[in-house]
């Protein structure tokens, strides 16, 4: 699962063109029109206009018209005679040929015209002469940023020249641009990372993946590129990056300088810094006599620019660097004393300024912190009020600076508590024995509790974590220490397979005094456990009130509220909203955060999604996902669920090799206990993708029964429906009993579609199929469309028979009475239609040969067919 590709992987050598289908078509449309006399291509540097423009060049050839191409370099001189030249020599025919209703009169010579913007005045004359004709048609491009000429001014004033505007790629044309690139998907660590630095660029997308790849920092895993190291710039990307920052002068630098070191600073101290600057170059000085001063103009000069990005506070704006590579070019010139100076000079205007925000306490702590001067009672302060924000890398940032003798048992505990949302299992591990051994610490959560948290999610037995907790609880003097030591035995408990035991702990809980953390503790749990025991309804109104909770709570949390949404997406789907829970995941996958636990469960909630919509391979890539996170933080709870779901979606793609690899790897890994059962959905899935149907029914059977048990009645109803669809309908009784007393749409559609296969009743079967398909659950949906096809079709034949021979035009030839295939037979035409021989299916089921072909002729007959070929294309054929 996790080795290197067979074959030696190369980038290709002409990235793939992504995303530009509309420019595409408006091109064609406009080089169609003889009333349109040119495109031109607007974007930024990077953003694939010049590639557009080969590509849109190239079409224009293959159509038989004529093309020029011309190159204007920042110090283009006397083009002008060049292009009267090229174009006079590449004029089609047609200028003096045929009528205007000929195809030759409809060619007309397209030029190409690269870097509009550097287009001097004096070679303007010629081209505007040329456009003015009716043979020739521009196409050009403009980089943006770079100032503009007045030829580039008027052709955005004619209306009879098309502009086209390149965005920035969004998240899904960066995935897709990726996918082209590395021939498969990346996972989605990697696609928040490159997203993030590439900000849509094209060329430095492009360029971050070649220097991934050329250090060796990418790894496929048999389903998804990860990015395994750090990101390292190519000379081409640098130069690129050095190119746009030499747009500004010195005065202007001193602010870009400050601004990779700091990240995030006020209008108000860079246009401080800028008008103390000394004044090295005149362009960099604009009216210093003008109301906003030099530094302001600098600042404004920068925004045009595209190198730095101004936002607004409320009052307050701020501004940081426009793309965060400006950041690692900068620094690399900047000397290790400057940038101390450089730091200090900021922390030093923060606290001048009065420190008015909160954050402006916590930045002046990183400023020092990274300076290495700061003080040790502000480190401290500062590195409360970063964990009450969940940034967890400021957190380890200030406690990293303080000296090692003034560490306590508390700043211990809030280094752990970073670590452990950081993903860094083992570390917390050892921090959290060390800190075992001490006394309580005045905070809610002792180190004993968050060491069985810690151990709990690296895949401890569940029955030391509970002999952990009966050991600890006599020596915790406190209430609010008990309390939230039972608090994590019954997080235990429901994520082990046990939410009845686990929620009747915590009603025990609730009347007992408790703080804002105690119950923000207690109340998520019982959030996971109602969407376990199917009371998804439930669950997503308490979830709104427990964010507005977590929002308003002034002490330090051990989870964002964006962690919430993860529930979101568990409860929607388990409703039957399964288009809001993918958009809403989608929503939380797009936010920024980046927590490995959240992560995690963000990834096999989707996947699990895409599974009941039908969507398998979007599935496959979700599960590769989860599956990719948790073993690089060594989190292995959740991989028997997402490898048995990953086994599944390979399963019905038909990659049954690697579904039997994920399945035996899900075997191979303790279960988690929550959605008991689940751990199997891959397995069986492989036995049905083989045709071994009555195994794949007994597997779902143990499933459902492991499911019942643990109370897991969500779970429950997915494997029972999951039975019928295989044809195991003596259990849709089971199936409407549980669906009736569960909340939601989808469990009110299940419940139909089990009454409708208990009465065998097409038409209720056709009225469940829609339900299930207005719910997005399309597998099921077809299953029982299919279902109701068949028994109509035995309806009809059955009533064929007392037509006398008579016709009718609606009663074309069908199956006749008992044309159903028996579990038996349908093992063996599965079989067949995979052209193993006679011999190879009576080994396999253990009958004999003789047995095997008197089946398979009494399945031709059913089927209406002569031979394995015709039974292959009967079985895949739609029902």
């Amino acid at each position: 699962m996790s080795g290197e590709p067979a074959v030696r992987f190369a980038l290709p050598r002409t990235r793939p063109l992504i995303g530009r289908l509309a420019e595409i078509e408006a091109f064609d449309r406009a080089l169609a029109d003889p009333r349109v006399r040119g495109v031109v291509i607007q974007g930024a540097s990077g953003s694939g206009a010049s590639r557009l423009a080969d590509h849109l060049a190239r079409l224009a050839s293959e159509r038989r018209h004529p093309t020029v191409r011309i190159v204007l370099g920042r110090t283009a001189t006397g083009v002008g005679e060049g292009i009267s030249s090229r174009v006079g020599a590449d004029r089609p025919a047609a200028d003096s040929g045929r009528g205007p209703g000929g195809a030759a009169a409809r060619l007309r010579t397209v030029l190409l015209v690269d870097e509009l913007q550097n287009l001097l005045p004096s070679d303007a004359g010629p081209l505007r002469d040329h456009l003015s004709r009716a043979g020739l048609f521009l196409l050009a491009t403009v980089r943006e940023g770079e100032g503009t000429t007045p030829f580039a001014a008027e052709l955005a004033r004619r209306d009879d020249v098309l502009h086209l505007h390149l965005h920035p790629l969004d998240t899904d044309g960066t995935s897709l641009l990726l996918r082209g690139l590395l021939g498969a998907d990346v996972d989605s660590g990697t696609l928040r990372l490159l997203d993030r630095l590439a900000r849509g660029n094209v060329r430095i997308l492009t360029e971050l993946v070649e220097g991934l790849h050329h250090a060796g920092h990418l790894r496929y895993d048999g389903h998804l590129w990860q990015a395994t190291g750090p990101v390292v710039l190519t000379p081409r990307l640098a130069v690129l990056l050095e190119d746009l920052l030499d747009r500004a002068g010195p005065r202007a630098r001193v602010v870009l300088e400050l601004l990779s070191l700091a990240t995030t600073v006020s209008l108000a101290d860079l246009a401080d810094l800028a008008d103390l600057a000394d004044l090295a170059d005149p362009a960099d000085f604009v009216d210093p006599a003008g109301p906003a001063g030099p530094g302001s103009a600098v600042l404004a000069k920068l925004e045009d620019q595209g190198l730095i990005e101004v936002r607004l506070h409320g009052r307050r704006a701020d501004a940081r660097l426009a793309h965060p590579l400006f950041a690692d070019v900068l620094r690399r010139s900047i000397p290790l004393l400057r940038r101390r100076e450089i730091l200090r000079g900021q922390a030093d205007r923060i606290r001048r300024h009065g420190a008015r925000r909160s954050g402006d306490l916590l930045a002046a702590a990183r400023l020092r912190a990274v300076a290495g001067d700061a003080e040790p009672a502000l480190l401290m302060e500062a590195a409360e009020t970063a964990h009450r924000g969940n940034d967890h890398t400021a957190v380890l940032t200030l406690l990293d600076a303080l000296p090692p003798t003034l560490a306590t048992s508390a700043t211990e505990l809030l280094r752990a508590q970073a670590l452990y949302h950081r993903g860094d299992w083992k570390e917390v591990d050892a921090r959290l024995r060390l800190l075992s051994r001490s006394e309580g610490t005045g905070m809610d959560a002792p180190p004993v509790v968050a060491s069985i948290i810690n151990l709990f999610w690296t895949g401890a037995p569940i029955s030391e974590l509970l002999r952990l907790a009966r050991q600890a609880r006599p020596a915790l003097s406190s209430g609010t220490g008990r309390r939230a030591l039972d608090e994590a035995t019954a997080g235990v408990l429901l994520l082990s397979g046990h939410p009845t035991f686990g929620l009747a702990l915590l009603e025990r809980l609730s009347v007992l005094p408790s703080t804002p953390h105690s119950r923000l503790i207690a109340d998520t749990l019982r959030l996971v456990a109602l969407i376990a025991d199917g009371r998804a309804e439930d669950a997503l109104e308490e979830t709104g009130r427990l964010r507005e909770q977590l929002l308003r709570s002034t002490t330090p949390y051990i989870f964002h509220p964006s962690v919430l949404g993860v529930l979101d997406v568990a409860a929607l789907t388990e409703l039957g909203d399964l288009g809001r829970a993918e958009a809403v995941a989608r929503e939380q996958a797009a936010n920024g955060m980046s927590e490995p636990l959240r992560d995690i469960w963000l990834a096999f909630r989707r996947g699990r999604c895409a599974w009941i919509a039908g969507r398998a391979a979007d599935a496959r890539l979700h599960y590769a996902d989860a599956i990719a996170i948790s073993k690089r933080i060594g989190f292995t709870r959740i991989l028997p669920l997402a490898y048995s779901g990953l086994a599944a979606a390979l399963a019905v793609l038909g990659d049954r090799p690697a579904a039997a690899r994920a399945a035996a790897t899900a075997r191979s890994h303790p279960q988690l206990g929550l959605m008991a059962g689940e751990d199997l959905l891959g397995e069986a899935w492989l036995h049905a993708a083989e045709g071994r149907i009555t195994e794949a029914r007994t597997v779902l059977e143990t499933a459902c029964r492991a499911a019942r048990a643990a109370g897991q009645h969500s779970s429950h109803m997915l494997l029972l429906t999951d039975l019928l669809r295989l044809g195991a309908h003596e259990h849709a009784g089971a199936l409407r009993t549980l669906a009736d007393g569960l909340q939601g749409p989808l469990a009110r559609a299940r419940a139909l579609y089990a009454r409708a296969v208990e009465g065998k009743d097409p038409a209720l079967l056709m009225v469940a199929a829609r339900a299930l398909a207005d719910l997005g659950a399309h597998p099921v949906a077809a299953d029982a469309a299919a279902l109701a096809a068949r028994q109509a079709e035995l309806f009809a034949a059955r009533e064929r028979e007392h037509l006398q021979g008579a016709h009718s035009p609606h009663l074309l030839p069908g199956p006749t009475p008992g044309s159903e295939l028996t579990t038996r037979e349908h093992e063996i035409a599965l079989r067949a239609a995979h052209r193993m021989t006679s011999r190879e299916i009576a080994g396999e089921l253990v009958l004999s040969v003789r047995t095997v072909d008197n089946t398979l002729q009494r399945i031709y007959r059913k089927l209406g067919v002569t031979n394995r070929r015709e039974l292959a294309e009967a079985l895949a054929r739609p029902t």
